[in-house]
This record gives structure tokens, C-alpha cells and sequence, in this order.
């Protein structure tokens, strides 16, 4: 999380601001390692052109993340590419001192 940001939360509330046409989505996912986590999930609206952008924003064991996907619309793996964040928010391990 960049240092300008007190918390997660603001760091959320930043996202929002910084591109308000995104479409959020709330969702639990289950981790392997530490079990449910709230992920919050920026993407490009329908009606976009061109890339498509997916930004993941959670924390697992206090620690904040930000996981970004990016890939043509027009791309054949497009759904493919699309499944691949949650598989590795899903199989992430926390880091360990």
C-alpha cells in the first residue's frame, strides 16, 4: 500500500476516486491458507472499448494488496485471463518473519 494512504480503507476510498467509472464488486473469497478474505474489485464498465482492467484489493493477515489484470477485449483467452486473479488470491500464503 502506498505510504500516502493511513489504511486500507482510505486506500479503497482512493480507488474509487481515481477512476469513478469503474464498476465495483464486493465477494468473499475462501484462501487456502487463512480462509475467507473480503476482496474488493475494480473493472472497466461494459461499455468500454479496448483494454479491460480488473483491479483486487484485500488483506490477508493485515498486510494490504492490490492486484492488477489487464488484457484486450478482443483477446481469444480473454475468460481465461479473467479467472486467473481469483486462483491466486485464492492459493496466496502470507508472507512469513
Amino acid at each position: 500500500m502506498p505510504k500516502i494512504y493511513r489504511n486500507f480503507n482510505e486506500w479503497v476510498y482512493a480507488a474509487t476516486k481515481n477512476a469513478p467509472e469503474a464498476v465495483q464488486k464486493n465477494e468473499t473469497l475462501i484462501n487456502k491458507t487463512v480462509g475467507a478474505l473480503k476482496v474488493i474489485t475494480f473493472t472497466s464498465p461494459d461499455s468500454q472499448r479496448g483494454l479491460i482492467y480488473a483491479s483486487y484489493f484485500f488483506e490477508i493477515n493485515g498486510a494490504p494488496v492490490n492486484l492488477e489484470l489487464n488484457y484486450q477485449r478482443t483477446s481469444r483467452n480473454s475468460s481465461e485471463y479473467r479467472a486467473i486473479p481469483e486462483r491466486i488470491i485464492e492459493s496466496l500464503e502470507p508472507y512469513q518473519r
